[in-house]
């Protein structure tokens, strides 16, 4: 008595054939690679997300004119600190740091 079916490495055969046929199908003999098959398309939102992250890493982020200002003012001696507004703003630094979100 004969059953059908059994002989599933034909099948094996047939599927590793197919894939085989598919990755040369997809080999550029020219440049010697692979096509990709593997897209990525960003929306338009995170294309300009990237545009304006890279704008504002192309900007100068610090203002030199102040800084060339405080430093003539060090060197000539009439650079001057209120500590009530320096504790403040420590005071204020160390609440934001320890209390994020709270004002």
């Amino acid at each position: 008595m004969k059953i059908n079916g059994t002989n599933r490495i034909d099948y094996v055969n047939q599927a590793y054939k197919k894939n085989n046929e598919q990755a040369v199908s997809s080999y550029n003999k020219a440049s010697g690679l692979y096509k990709s098959r593997d897209t990525i398309e960003l929306s338009e939102t995170s294309r300009e997300l990237y545009k304006q992250i890279e704008k504002l890493s192309a900007e100068e982020t610090v203002d030199s004119q102040k800084i060339d200002s405080i430093k003539q003012a060090i060197q000539n001696g009439t650079y001057r600190v209120s500590p009530k507004e320096l504790a403040e703003k420590i005071i204020n630094r160390i609440l934001e740091q320890t209390n994020p979100g709270e004002e």
